[in-house]
């Protein structure tokens, strides 16, 4: 059984973000104001502005953005305000200069596909080179009281921007963690998405991407050469572990290995040492506890060694969901150290991608199954293929949320 990682926030740790928040402590580092422009129909400009003040001075026992988090929203947002819900996109450049647009559409239950304009939205207002958080109508018009859902939205509003609510108190045991993922475009195009965590000696964050006509192996070292240099440079990183969404290519390990190659081959840096893992989803059996009879769901950080290469780990159960939860049994992840020019420890594998998935930045209550390693890397290839192309001023940001 692993541990329970501890957070970091501003002045205090916790083991949950929501009690960390309700105790005083602050998110650990982000904007002091953020500027929030709406776009919406004008039947729910008045549910809008009420779910706003709402985000900015609380409801119920969630106390608001600018006492939980240090941050002052406008009294008055900026709105623009349109007929219907296909004149959305088409009024984008109505949208003043701001920090972040919350844009009202509709459930995606509602419409179509092709008449969603959810992702033309998102394409639309990242050419603006601001990020966005859509708002479906039922949460503005029935969840805009609810404190849990205000507090989630807070989240992802204050990591869109560029802030960082949470970190963990103990780093572990690599120096920099990159999520990796690589998806094939309709016109045969190459998509690699990464999410670089650095561990030590601080704790930062950002993100990259590439889309080429070009091998794997080379648009892979390319993005990952470009994005870890600085790194390198400057905090004197030796020390890397790659997380990959299954089973990587070969021409994705050869990319991560070429791109080591061209920064350390030419013996300036020293030695340096990495793993690739195999962050897997499918495949394996769920798991359950048993309790005084009965079985239920296990704790979360149960893990299972199953030889030196491979194990499991429930990033998923107790006391997230009761011991008897309705949705039934967790199913863990597979892991697999599938390449390294380095000894490893099992143990200490399993616990970073444990530990990385609480500290998934849009949920105060319930930690992501997967280490946001590969799951941001996930949603910015998703994002990227979807024809959203980020713009500069999205770095360090989690736009993707």
């Amino acid at each position: 059984m692993l541990p329970r990682p501890v957070l970091r926030l501003r002045h205090g740790t916790a083991t949950a973000p929501f009690d960390g928040f309700k105790l005083g402590f602050g998110p650990y580092c982000g904007p002091n104001s953020i500027d929030i422009a709406i776009l919406s129909c004008e039947e729910f400009i008045e549910d809008t502005l009420d779910l706003y003040s709402n985000l900015k001075d609380g409801k119920g026992v969630f106390g608001g953005m600018e006492k939980w988090f240090n941050t002052i929203l406008l009294e008055e947002p900026k709105i623009v305000s349109v007929v219907s819900e296909e004149d959305l996109v088409s009024n984008v450049a109505r949208i003043p200069r701001c920090d972040l647009v919350l844009a009202v559409v509709p459930d995606g239950t509602l419409v179509e596909f092709e008449d969603d304009p959810y992702m033309p939205l998102k394409r639309e207002v990242a050419r603006l080179g601001v990020p966005s958080q859509m708002l479906e109508y039922s949460t503005v018009r029935n969840l805009k009281d609810n404190p849990y859902v205000l507090f989630n939205l807070a989240l992802s509003v204050y990591s869109k921007v560029g802030g960082i609510p949470w970190i963990l108190a103990e780093p572990t045991f690599s120096e920099l963690v990159v999520g990796l993922e690589v998806r094939k475009t309709l016109d045969g195009k190459t998509v690699v998405g990464i999410s670089v965590f650095s561990m030590k000696p601080k704790f930062t964050f950002n993100w990259s991407y590439i889309t080429a006509d070009s091998s794997e192996m080379d648009v892979v070292s390319s993005v990952l050469r470009d994005e870890i240099k600085n790194v390198v440079h400057e905090s004197g990183v030796r020390d890397f572990t790659f997380h990959c969404q299954g089973m990587p290519s070969q021409g994705v390990i050869d990319g991560v290995k070429k791109a080591l190659e061209d920064l350390f081959g030419d013996a300036l840096f020293g030695d340096y040492s990495f793993r690739v893992v195999a962050v897997k989803r499918g495949g394996t059996p769920k798991i359950f506890k048993a309790m005084h009879g009965s079985y239920g769901v296990p704790d979360k950080g149960f893990t299972i060694i199953l030889d030196y290469y491979r194990g499991i780990v429930a990033t998923s159960g107790f006391p997230e969901f009761s011991f008897y939860s309705p949705l039934g049994l967790v199913r863990p992840l597979k892991i697999e150290v599938v390449d390294e020019n380095c000894e490893h420890d099992m143990k200490e594998i399993l616990k970073e991608v444990y530990w990385l998935s609480e500290l998934h930045w849009a949920s105060g209550f319930r930690s992501s199954k997967h280490p946001i390693s590969t799951l941001y890397a996930h949603r910015i290839v998703q994002f990227v293929a979807s024809g959203v192309e980020p713009p500069v001023e999205y770095k360090g940001k989690a736009w993707f949320l």
